[in-house]
């Protein structure tokens, strides 16, 4: 669905823009790479990458919480974005990469497009999810050039309803990102590039 993909794409660009990196752009053969691929996995019943070197992959099962009908472009990009709590700037090579490689493909600087794929069962209540990328990410020896800390960003906000005060930093903005209304992300989008 078109509103799927707009809303999908807007907000990843959204997660790469806190990291540096430049927003994608769609492209269709892309686009039929990924969906060749999700139909694949659901007529299978596995979730599994397609390892092809010429792309960067992530993939996502919906999970009975979320009915395949009712994915939100939120679903995937929450649960990628979550496992950069788990990455350690600044290294080159990556041990463990399974437990991050979603959230380093998300955010890679060099990937310049991306292909997007959907294929649902409405009555098993699932849906496979599949991004490719180009160039690829998660290359080896080019993470630190490529994979971009949060900036760092100290602030403080008082909040209207008990004029308490919160103090933020770097690593609270990236947890804390994730559950930003549209208008917040994007002051904050806007506050980290006009630094």
């Amino acid at each position: 669905p078109l509103n799927f993909v707009e809303g999908f794409l807007r907000l990843h660009n959204e997660y790469r823009t806190i990291h540096g990196s430049p927003p994608l752009q769609i492209d269709d053969q892309l686009n039929e790479v990924a969906q060749e691929w999700a139909v694949s996995l659901l007529k299978r019943g596995v979730l599994e990458y397609k390892s092809d070197p010429e792309y960067g992959e992530n993939i996502y099962l919906s999970l009975p919480r979320v009915l395949a009908h009712e994915i939100k472009p939120e679903d995937p990009l929450e649960d990628w974005y979550r496992e950069g709590r788990y990455f350690k700037y600044g290294v080159e090579e990556v041990k463990g990469l399974e437990g991050v490689r979603h959230f380093t493909q998300l955010v890679w600087k060099d990937t310049k497009l991306i292909g997007l794929g959907l294929a649902k069962d409405i009555d098993e209540e699932r849906a496979f999810f599949v991004c490719v990328y180009q160039p690829p990410g998660n290359v080896s020896g080019e993470f630190a050039e490529n994979v971009l800390p949060v900036p760092q960003v100290n602030f403080s906000v008082r909040f209207q309803n008990d004029n308490s005060l919160e103090s933020f930093d770097e690593y609270s903005i990236h947890e804390a990102v994730i559950f930003l209304d549209d208008s917040t992300r994007r002051f904050f989008r806007k506050f980290i590039s006009d630094r």
